[in-house]
């Protein structure tokens, strides 16, 4: 048997040339290499977890400050069609009073 595990031998062709080890301990070799191998898969997919997870939560802030963006906007366009539709001597008194019906109309909903 000892003869045996002295005439192991490990040969992989490759595109770029062949690998070729002769040894005892080369299904220790193969072992340890496929150990890591896993080991790399791993850390690669836990980092590209934690990538999509950071995607995820970035993605959802951007869609809450787009929808506030928006709600924002449509407060501004009624505040300001409810102080056209105003008469000239009222607009202004409605554009600065803090709670004017203008600004009570535009915060609904």
């Amino acid at each position: 048997m000892p003869e045996q595990d002295a005439q192991q031998e490990l040969s992989v062709d490759t595109p770029l040339g062949k690998l070729a080890a002769k040894g005892v301990r080369i299904s220790d070799l193969l072992g340890i290499l496929t150990f890591l191998g896993v080991i790399a898969t791993i850390y690669f997919g836990l980092q590209a977890l934690r990538t999509a997870d950071a995607h995820g939560r970035e993605a959802k802030e951007v869609g809450q400050s787009i929808a506030a963006s928006i709600k924002d906007g449509a407060r501004a366009q009624r505040m300001m069609t409810c102080i056209i539709s105003m008469p000239q001597e009222r607009r202004e008194q409605e554009f600065t009073q803090p709670n004017s019906f203008c600004s009570r109309i535009a915060a609904l909903p």
